[in-house]
């Protein structure tokens, strides 16, 4: 059994190991099962900076955009109603920056 070692680098190859599966799932080859022990960085959403948020510019966007009419008549009225306030949000709060962290 061989695995194209080749196609890694020398360093990243050292992180992982991998083992075949016993199991084969049906396929007339062992899957190959690999792992590492090194963390992988996780990644924290944007959050609403909802004190800096404009207020008067989100309730006049609000009052222009979410029109009973077009909302009410949408194939899925739910969802169009949550993409409107959703960009109204967007373009008068502003988010926090993502942050990459190590676990």
């Amino acid at each position: 059994m061989h695995i194209k070692k080749a196609m890694l680098e020398v360093p990243l190859y050292l992180d992982f190991c991998w083992q075949t599966d016993s199991d084969l799932h049906g396929s007339d080859h062992y899957p190959i099962v690999i792992t590492t022990d090194t963390p992988s960085p996780s990644f924290s959403k944007p959050t609403w900076k909802l004190h800096k948020a404009d207020w008067a510019a989100f309730s006049h966007q609000a009052a222009l955009e979410l029109c009973t009419d077009n909302i009410c008549s949408a194939e899925d009225p739910i969802q169009e109603f949550a993409d409107v306030v959703i960009n109204i949000a967007n373009n008068s709060i502003p988010k926090s920056k993502p942050n990459t962290k190590k676990t």
